[in-house]
């Protein structure tokens, strides 16, 4: 976790500093409007206990079954998956 997890009040400095490494200097024109706080809003992943591959599952009666609770929660993890089902579906396996 970075200061800005632990201090919300850091975020909008912390995140405008990401944003400079990715932009540039465009930046510095923007505004922070606001910032919620989500509790919860992604599952915790214990140290050790990650594990994306495949990232999708393959029930009893054939059916692919693939989404973040696949892989690891969160966007990536949902397009992952789905990723690397259709690949599998397609190549047969």
């Amino acid at each position: 976790m970075g200061p800005a997890a632990s201090d919300p009040d850091a975020f909008p400095d912390a995140a405008l500093v990401q944003l400079r490494r990715w932009f540039g200097k465009a930046v510095e024109g923007w505004e922070h409007l606001r910032t919620y706080h989500i509790p919860h809003a992604l599952p915790r992943h214990p140290g050790g206990g990650f594990d994306p591959e495949p990232g999708y599952r393959v029930r009893p009666d054939g059916v692919t079954v693939a989404g973040d609770h696949t892989a690891f929660g969160a966007i990536q993890g949902a397009l992952r998956a789905g990723r690397r089902a259709a690949e599998a579906v397609l190549s047969g396996e």
